[in-house]
């Protein structure tokens, strides 16, 4: 078992709450939080499940108006959100109210190409306000 990886790995098996039931476990009540709180969050959020090749399992991907605003993943007990920022975003994630955690893990983080990853792991409802604050920005 890969523990390096997100689940939702059968590319036969679309998402569905059931399923998401099963795999989020006590992180679940946090996922349907969030699930309705994301409208109100961001106006006009789109969230779409796709199952990606590369990475061998679904991810949500949460977009408004065709720009993606960050990825989400299903870990065991947990999802995580990952966001992507611009050089020009290093400055403002550390000025943003959210966990101290995150900033420093953003500072620290590896560039992908152009882009720094933000990942928000959620496991209860504790980094909701921080996942909300950093979409926010991200639609700015």
């Amino acid at each position: 078992l890969a523990l390096d990886r997100p689940l939702l790995n059968d590319p036969d098996e679309p998402p569905d709450d059931r399923l998401l039931s099963r795999h989020l476990g006590p992180a679940k009540a946090a996922w349907d939080e969030y699930m309705s709180n994301v409208p109100t969050v961001v106006d006009g959020t789109e969230m779409s499940w796709r199952y990606y090749l590369d990475g061998k399992a679904w991810l949500c991907k949460v977009a408004r108006k065709g720009r993606t605003i960050c990825w989400i993943s299903v870990w065991q007990d947990a999802f995580k959100a990952t966001f992507y920022f611009g050089e020009k975003a290093n400055a403002d994630i550390q000025q943003l109210d959210i966990d101290v955690s995150l900033s420093q893990a953003f500072a620290s983080s590896t560039r992908v190409g152009k882009l720094r990853p933000l990942q928000v792991e959620v496991r209860d409802g504790t980094h909701l306000a921080d996942l909300y604050t950093l979409m926010r920005y991200k639609v700015g």
